[in-house]
């Protein structure tokens, strides 16, 4: 599905079906972007857990953009500018 291997910017929800969570893993990291991530789940361990998995900048567990100015962010892939920043967060000041 193209909305889902694309970086939209937007308020924009997309709602896919998956078999179980490595399915749900694997389909949110089939992209070349990876700038954030969003888990809702009434099983916060679970969430945490899927959470630690995928492979985004910034995952957020029940809630989404909630960003803090003195916490370091950026993204994986083709949304982390890392070939720009090669060194992490630290080497950008």
């Amino acid at each position: 599905m193209k909305i889902v291997q694309e970086e939209i910017f937007g308020p924009v929800g997309v709602i896919i079906k998956f078999e179980d969570q490595e399915d749900v893993i694997r389909q949110a990291n089939d992209t070349v972007y990876g700038l954030a991530a969003a888990v809702f789940s009434q099983d916060i361990n679970r969430a945490l857990e899927t959470a630690h998995k995928l492979k985004a900048g910034t995952a957020w567990v029940n809630c989404c953009n909630m960003l803090h100015a003195n916490v370091p962010f950026g993204g994986f892939k083709q949304s982390g500018g890392t070939p720009y920043f090669p060194f992490g967060p630290r080497r950008r000041i």
